[in-house]
């Protein structure tokens, strides 16, 4: 079986607050970050930091290392950091994200069964005995990215904040 260290999609609402930013930062894009062991790309839009006292601090549903999937039904998976960032910034009231989160245990994909046939029962057998010699063989659990530490300059605004950082577009929203 495949596995992903991505728990299951979530959605999360933020509603907007006037004047004020919705207190996320995102990084990544189009490209490959990084290329897990079980053959996984980590790519796409995360979350780099939520600001405590903010709309998306508030929620307490955002978290540092959260994949952004869709934002107000518009997919991020394959989208740019300047895409993404203009979909937030255009999203409605309230915001809505679809996220996953980083688990500490793998979880199994499904995989298609042959097109819906049913094994033979000794086919079904032989699969019976594989899943009893693999038992605990599931992959390591994937260590989490250390806590985010705050830049000392003041971030709270209501204006867009970029920044270009270790060669990846940073941005408060």
């Amino acid at each position: 079986p495949n596995f992903s260290h991505w728990g299951p999609p979530r959605i999360v609402e933020i509603f907007r607050e006037p004047n004020v930013s919705l207190g996320i930062s995102i990084v990544g894009g189009q490209t490959v970050i990084k290329r897990l062991k079980n053959g996984e790309e980590l790519k796409g839009i995360f979350i780099k930091q939520v600001l405590e006292d903010s709309p998306a601090g508030k929620t307490n549903a955002l978290k540092t290392g959260d994949k952004i999937l869709e934002v107000s039904g518009v997919d991020l998976q394959n989208a740019s950091h300047a895409e993404a960032v203009e979909a937030i910034k255009s999203a409605g009231n309230p915001v809505v994200f679809v996220v996953q989160s980083l688990s500490s245990t793998p979880r199994v994909i499904p995989t298609v069964n042959n097109k819906g046939k049913t094994p033979a029962p000794n086919q079904d057998q032989n699969t019976q005995e594989r899943k009893a010699k693999r038992h605990g063989t599931a992959p390591p659990p994937m260590k989490l990215p250390p806590p985010y530490r705050a830049p000392s300059a003041d971030m709270e605004g209501s204006e867009e904040d970029c920044a270009l950082t270790d060669s990846e577009f940073l941005c408060i929203i």
